[in-house]
């Protein structure tokens, strides 16, 4: 973080990087669109889960 810091002048500190943030990660997105209906397999599971990802904005 040091080299970056003082070679790259727009690097983005850890304090502005919300490694948690839902806003950046699809997983909740996902999970609440998956579950809107029971999956028998865990194959239909996966199909839904890529169709989830596949029709993201």
């Amino acid at each position: 973080m040091h080299w970056l810091t003082e070679n790259c002048y727009d690097a983005v500190t850890k304090d502005l990087w919300p490694p948690n943030s839902p806003h950046l990660n699809p997983w909740g997105y996902v999970e609440r669109h998956t579950n809107r209906h029971s999956h028998s397999t865990k194959a239909i599971l996966m199909d839904s889960i890529k169709e989830v990802f596949g029709n993201m904005d």
